[in-house]
């Protein structure tokens, strides 16, 4: 089913709200928007259609006047990975977008800074990084930037929770 008018402006809304809270992708989209950015966004809501985006995270990386642009985000039901690079005198850069279903999942590796038999350091769970795995070879490994917000980090915790439920569904 194709997305009203109406769905597809408060998709665009609410996805061009969480990249540019993205600390790497703040200083990028604040002065002007980059002619790939509205493609990439159309891309992805394309992949994602109306489903709510549960987690979101995204990298930039600048090599010269090469960049890189790597996002991963979660529905319900899909894991969405897309790219975007390219070289600054280039033309429009065509952004590169992969779903699947969060179903296909095979494994995951998870790793906590917390010590939970420190009372007084960092609140449970601590800084995440987790490692999803599916079926076909994809991984992708969260966050991608290094810098997270308190509620980019629950967001991930709670995808640490779904993605457990997700293999012990299989198991």
């Amino acid at each position: 089913m194709d997305l009203t008018p109406e769905r597809r402006s408060v998709q665009r809304a609410d996805l061009d709200r969480r990249m540019r809270d993205e600390v790497e992708l703040e200083g990028i989209l604040a002065d002007r928007v980059p002619d790939w950015y509205g493609t990439l966004l159309s891309s992805i809501i394309l992949a994602a259609g109306d489903a709510h985006v549960l987690y979101l995270s995204a990298s930039f990386v600048v090599d010269g006047s090469a960049f890189s642009t790597v996002v991963a985000l979660f529905t319900q039901k899909l894991c969405i990975h897309a790219t975007v690079s390219g070289d600054e005198g280039q033309a429009r850069s065509e952004p590169v977008v992969t779903a699947v279903p969060r179903s296909s999942l095979r494994s995951l590796h998870v790793s906590s800074d917390c010590d939970v038999f420190d009372d007084d350091g960092a609140p449970w769970p601590g800084t995440i990084r987790l490692v999803l795995m599916y079926r076909g070879g994809r991984s992708v490994t969260l966050p991608l930037a290094a810098t997270r917000s308190a509620a980019a980090g629950a967001e991930l915790h709670s995808l640490v929770d779904t993605s457990r439920g997700t293999l012990e569904q299989t198991a």
